[in-house]
């Protein structure tokens, strides 16, 4: 198990260039915590195998879920499932809310071992740019403006 968390705690070392020198690490509990402008990253180590993790699952809290009256909660929550259906607006990851926060979120996970250190960091920006297009959208939906699926969010991850 060791491996896995010093090869996670590599990877998560990369995404300091993000976070004014602040490097993220595996806690005793083989997860970590940090804040990208304003929304909350967590990052833990994955797999069926108790004793093979070889997959770090990163975990994006975008924003509540704007429950609203008039019917587009429901159109947002069909965009929701249409986006994980085509893999759109994703990045390879699944949009959900989380039941005890409210909040949408975006998971990914990955191999630890089928990316090199860059690759990792890349992967992470493009889920921000994602997770950032669709707080702006879901933001704009709470403050009573209109749904509009913003071009940004039309990331799909490419190696």
């Amino acid at each position: 198990m060791m491996m896995y968390t010093e090869r996670a705690n590599l990877l998560l070392s990369e995404l300091s260039q993000y976070l004014d020198g602040e490097h993220p690490a595996l806690d005793e509990s083989n997860y970590a915590f940090t804040w990208l402008s304003d929304m909350l990253f967590s990052f833990s180590l994955a797999g069926e195998d108790e004793e093979e993790k070889r997959e770090i699952l990163c975990v994006v809290h975008i924003c509540p879920f704007p429950y609203c009256d008039d019917g587009t909660a429901y159109d947002l929550l069909l965009r929701l499932l249409h986006d994980n259906y085509a893999w759109s607006n994703t990045g390879g990851g699944v949009l959900g809310i989380d039941e005890q926060t409210g909040f949408v979120c975006l998971c990914l996970q990955v191999d630890m071992f089928s990316l090199e250190q860059n690759e990792f960091a890349g992967r992470i920006a493009c889920i921000y740019r994602i997770a950032q297009a669709w707080k702006a959208r879901l933001m704009n939906v709470q403050s009573g403006g209109e749904d509009v699926c913003p071009e940004a969010g039309r990331m799909i991850w490419r190696p």
